[in-house]
C-alpha cells in the first residue's frame, strides 16, 4: 500500500497473526481474487474487461442464451477444471488441518479450495464442476458433460477458431472465474443436450445473478459467522449482497474482522483500518496461517 512503511505493514501482519491465532472460532470468506494466483481471473481487476454477466431469467427461458452460456463455457471449461490451488487455498487448508481455521465459506465456484485439501467448504454460489436438471433434479459432473458438448459441436469448434482467429486451448484461457470464456462468435448452431433422464433442462449448478441462494446455505452461511468470533475476508470486493450481508453480520456482533482485498470493498467503512489489507491475498494467508 502507498504510504506505508514496512515496519507499519508489519506491525499490522502481527496485529493480524495475533488476532487470527487467539480466536476462539475462525471463519474465513473467500472470493474470486484469492484465485488469480492459479491463473483464474476474477471479475472487477483494473484491465479486466466488462462482460455482462449470465441471468438466470435470461438462461431459463431463452434457447439463444442457453446456447450462449454452453459453448462459451465449453471453452473456458477445460482451462478451469485443470487450475490448480494456489498457495493461498493451501494456507487456508493449512488452517483447517491444525484447528486454526473452523469454517470456510466461498463465493468461488472453481473448486481450488478442495483442490488445496479443504473441508467442508461452504460454496455460496455452487460449484461450476456440476450440473443440475432444473425439472428432475438429477446433479451430474460437469466434466461428463464437456465430453458430450464437444463431440455434438465439433464443426462450431473449428469455426469458432477460424472467427475469432484463436485455437481453442487460447479461447480456453480467456475463462472468467465461472468458466465462461470471453468470445463472441456465431452461437446460433451450438447443440446442448437435455438432462439424461428425464429430458429435461441442463444448468450449471451455480447460483446465477438474479437467483437467490439456497435458504439452507444462506441460513448455514448466517450460522458460521455467528458462531465465529473472528472472521478472515480474502479477495473479494463483497460486492455481491450476499457476502456483503455476512461480513455486515460480523461487524454488527462485534467480531474481529480481518480483509485482504486488492481495490476498495463494500464494507471498508465497517471494518478497522489496520486490520484492512490490499497486499496479495497468496502472501497475507500464509502469514496468517502458516509460518510460526
Amino acid at each position: 500500500e502507498l504510504g506505508v512503511s514496512i515496519s507499519e505493514m508489519a506491525g499490522r501482519l502481527e496485529l493480524a497473526r495475533s488476532i487470527v491465532r487467539s480466536g476462539r472460532s475462525v471463519c474465513v470468506l473467500t472470493g474470486a481474487g484469492i484465485s488469480t494466483d492459479s491463473g483464474v481471473p476474477d471479475y472487477r481487476s483494473p484491465g479486466r474487461p466488462q462482460v455482462k454477466s449470465v441471468q438466470y431469467n435470461e438462461f431459463t427461458r431463452y434457447h439463444a442464451h442457453r446456447q450462449r452460456y454452453w459453448a462459451r463455457s465449453m471453452q473456458g471449461y477445460d482451462f478451469l477444471h485443470g487450475s490448480a490451488p494456489n498457495d493461498g487455498h493451501k494456507a487456508v487448508a493449512t488452517g483447517q488441518r491444525k484447528g486454526a481455521v473452523a469454517s470456510l465459506l466461498t463465493q468461488n465456484v472453481d473448486g481450488l479450495h478442495q483442490k488445496a485439501g479443504s473441508s467442508e467448504v461452504v460454496e455460496l454460489h455452487g460449484s461450476i464442476h456440476e450440473v443440475v436438471c432444473l425439472d428432475c433434479g438429477n446433479v451430474t459432473k460437469r466434466s461428463d458433460l464437456q465430453t458430450i458438448l464437444k463431440a455434438m459441436n465439433a464443426d462450431f469448434i473449428k469455426a469458432a477458431e477460424e472467427q475469432s482467429g484463436a485455437s481453442a486451448a487460447l479461447l480456453g484461457r480467456l475463462a472468467r472465474p465461472d468458466g465462461d470464456s470471453i468470445i463472441e462468435v456465431d452461437y446460433s448452431g451450438f447443440l446442448y443436450p437435455p438432462c439424461a433422464p428425464c429430458g429435461g433442462l441442463l444448468k450449471p449448478h451455480v447460483v446465477f445473478f438474479g437467483e437467490n441462494l439456497p435458504k439452507e446455505r444462506a441460513a448455514l452461511s448466517v450460522d458460521l459467522v455467528e458462531n465465529a468470533d473472528v472472521l478472515v475476508v480474502a479477495g473479494t470486493s463483497l460486492t455481491v449482497w450476499s457476502a456483503f450481508r455476512l461480513v455486515r453480520r460480523a461487524a454488527e456482533r462485534g467480531t474481529e474482522i480481518v480483509v485482504v482485498t486488492r481495490g476498495p470493498t463494500r464494507a471498508d467503512d465497517i471494518i478497522k483500518p489496520e486490520l484492512r489489507f490490499s497486499e496479495s491475498a497468496t502472501d497475507v494467508l500464509n502469514e496468517l496461517f502458516t509460518s510460526e
